[in-house]
């Protein structure tokens, strides 16, 4: 290969070092080939610039900065509180047919917030039914292939409901 530097030194072992083996460390010179010269010459240097610079900068007091993890971001807000005289009047608007839209912007909170305390208290939930007539027209409809937005506009009620009604003559065979 290229020539050896005998300036470089280390540990004696076959695959560890002495130190790893219970051994006391003997030092030998070893004969590096030019690339691992080059190698070790360069690293020495690397090492030295950092010293110099060190050196250099030393007037500057250095903290080194623990390094954190960013903070999770609140996802959302945290849901209100109702008092027990709002969750009355919540209830009572309800039964009285207002939406659950109005009543979460009457109290500045989402639908399902709203949905969860009629929950919580036991009160049914108003579904949009279709009368048998209706029903019987609808599955008919969609038997001839309108589609969903025809029904809907049609019909004034959800996808969901249409795909509930029809879904159900598939498999049972029979009106709900």
């Amino acid at each position: 290969m290229g020539t050896a530097s005998e300036c470089c030194v280390a540990p004696a072992g076959r695959y560890a070092p002495p130190c790893l083996r219970n051994e006391t460390p003997t030092l030998q010179t070893v004969r590096l080939s030019h690339c691992d010269a080059t190698k070790l010459h360069q690293i020495r240097g690397a090492v030295e610039a950092a010293s110099k610079i060190k050196q250099k900068y030393r007037h500057v007091a250095y903290t080194p900065i623990k390094p954190t993890l960013p903070q999770k971001k609140q996802r959302g807000r945290r849901p209100r509180s109702f008092t027990p005289d709002e969750t009355k009047s919540l209830i009572a608007d309800y039964q009285a047919g207002v939406s659950v839209r109005a009543i979460s912007e009457k109290f500045g909170c989402s639908r399902s917030i709203i949905q969860r305390i009629l929950q919580v208290n036991d009160i049914p939930r108003r579904t949009p039914d279709l009368t048998a007539e209706q029903v019987e027209a609808l599955r008919k409809r969609r038997a001839e292939g309108a589609t969903y937005a025809q029904l809907v506009k049609e019909f004034r009620v959800s996808k969901r409901t249409i795909s509930k009604y029809t879904a159900s003559s598939a498999t049972t065979g029979q009106e709900r």
